[in-house]
């Protein structure tokens, strides 16, 4: 499925009412075209539903470029296969379904623009891919999308998961917030509840901090699922001194239990210099 870089796209379109300056060749048949254009994107599916690479990849033009927001681009076939063989690789279930709700074609019959809609079973988002007539043949000459799901994608229990530790770390609670991870998990150096426990009292001791944040991504994997995001934190040291502002990156990853629900096995964070 497409996945997501956020892109601004303007293009002009001007379309012709059929009749074609003197001097010029015949009209264009612009429906004619749009059909063209339109047989790409079952094309692509198909190709995506066998996880072929290369078959995508042939639906692109010589220098075509993917983007796709937190993804580096590609640029030509030979890296877009690259690309799509990664991404097939790290995403061996469902990829989701993707259409047009708009196509643009230029008068000129040799370009258009289409937008529309992506999803797979974590998030969705929107889309642009620009296409060329190269010849008799239409190519796809840049695709990007961009992810338009609330909370990076994350589903409903990764949202509770995420609302419950937050509300115990800010009650200073670590018995509850320790609630949120599997028995053995590890947190920078703690592993295992009590030592998660005595770790989070040992942090309370030296400051207090009242933090907020969500996810900025979310994958999921079968039984395993990792999510990413952002803490800003306000930190009252316990001397009384003035309160300061510490940003973090976090990387979360969670395991689902034998009775169904989901725990938080591995977390990691870094502050934002």
């Amino acid at each position: 499925m497409r996945i997501q870089f956020s892109v601004l796209v303007a293009v002009t379109v001007l379309v012709c009412s059929g009749c074609s300056p003197q001097g010029a060749g015949p009209a264009v048949d612009l429906a004619a075209e749009e059909e063209a254009v339109g047989a790409i994107t079952p094309s692509w599916l198909a190709y995506e539903a066998e996880k072929d690479a290369a078959g995508v990849a042939g639906l692109f033009a010589a220098d075509g470029t993917v983007a796709w927001q937190g993804r580096p681009p590609a640029f030509g076939r030979d890296a877009i296969e690259g690309f799509l063989v990664d991404y097939y690789a790290f995403t061996p279930g469902d990829t989701g379904s993707f259409g047009p709700d708009r196509m643009d074609i230029a008068a000129s019959g040799d370009l258009a623009v289409e937008h529309g809609t992506w999803k797979n079973p974590a998030e969705s988002g929107r889309y642009t891919t620009v296409y060329r007539k190269i010849g008799d043949s239409w190519n796809i000459t840049s695709d990007m999308s961009v992810r338009t799901a609330p909370h990076g994608g994350a589903p409903a229990w990764a949202n509770e998961s995420l609302a419950k530790w937050y509300d115990a770390f800010n009650a200073r609670d670590a018995e509850r917030l320790a609630d949120t991870y599997s028995p053995d998990a590890r947190i920078q150096g703690a592993h295992g509840r009590q030592a998660i426990i005595a770790r989070y009292q040992a942090n309370w001791a030296e400051s207090n901090a009242v933090c907020a944040g969500d996810f900025d991504g979310f994958q999921m994997v079968g039984p395993v699922a990792v999510g990413w995001g952002r803490d800003t934190c306000t930190v009252t040291p316990a001397d009384g001194g003035p309160a300061t502002t510490e940003r973090l990156t976090w990387l979360a990853m969670y395991e689902q239990q034998k009775d169904g629900s989901w725990l938080c096995i591995r977390d990691f964070s870094e502050d934002v210099e």
